[in-house]
């Protein structure tokens, strides 16, 4: 399976976990803007990426059958947007969560496909909530694979 990995880490359990498992290509959002060859991937992946997916780019995927998803560090709809961590820490939110969606045109507004909840702990910090939500995103990300590949 070829997967496309768009993010900002370097150090994600996601990208671990990924490569680990399948074959990865991992790009910067600078690298994507100039990516071509959209179609030579199954799964385009999205996370920590602060660029949005143009609409062509997405059409492009939708024809050749490209699953494309974002991970995003929230229970969507609450707190969508490039960093809901400092809103989620000035509300004193008690829980939060992963959100696996499709891409859309739209920010953070794709279908749904997965979500599971997260509390965040007294003594979190945005830096020790972050890192856990990130191993989740990572459990995640490689159960909707799983499911996908046995269909």
């Amino acid at each position: 399976m070829c997967i496309l990995l768009i993010t900002n880490s370097n150090d994600s359990a996601v990208k671990r976990i990924l490569q680990a498992r399948y074959k990865v290509t991992v790009l910067h959002p600078q690298e994507a803007k100039r990516f071509t060859k959209w179609t030579d991937y199954k799964f385009v992946i999205t996370y920590r990426c602060q660029w949005i997916v143009p609409k062509r780019i997405l059409q492009i995927l939708s024809k050749a059958d490209v699953l494309a998803v974002n991970i995003h560090p929230s229970l969507l709809p609450l707190y969508a947007g490039l960093n809901p961590w400092k809103e989620m820490f000035d509300n004193d939110v008690k829980e939060s969560g992963v959100t696996i969606h499709i891409l859309s045109e739209n920010i953070d507004a794709g279908e749904i496909l997965l979500q599971q909840t997260m509390l965040i702990l007294p003594n979190d910090t945005i830096e020790s909530a972050r890192s856990r939500v990130d191993n989740l995103a990572a459990l995640m990300i490689i159960k909707l694979l799983g499911h996908i590949e046995e269909i």
